[in-house]
């Protein structure tokens, strides 16, 4: 039993140790990359799209907060507008023949 939990041990132990040097190796690669002009290139095109996405972005959202108050002040209009033109039109209704109209009614 003891001798499996060493095993074990040592194993994760092991793969620690590689993982940290994979990761100083990677580390040193990246470094080694940004120094090249094409790295400056990518990480100066890459910057410049960044802000205009984050431009973009910021006029989506004042896009989206004028068009939700339009769409509240509109929604209340259409609503009142229909209302209003369903009356009209049942008063007209009403009005043209009232006998016949009251004889449904009733």
């Amino acid at each position: 039993m003891w001798k499996k939990l060493n095993y074990m041990y040592f194993y994760r132990k092991m793969y620690q140790d590689y993982i940290t040097q994979y990761k100083e190796v990677l580390k040193q690669h990246r470094e080694k990359y940004a120094e090249t002009a094409l790295a400056r290139e990518y990480y100066k095109k890459k910057k410049e799209i960044e802000e205009i996405q984050n431009r973009v972005l910021k006029q989506c959202e004042k896009y989206k907060l004028k068009e939700d108050a339009c769409l509240d002040i509109l929604g209340t209009t259409i609503t009142h507008a229909f209302t209003v033109v369903v009356v009209h039109c049942t008063l007209k209704v009403l009005y043209k023949n009232p006998l016949i109209n009251f004889l449904q009614f009733s």
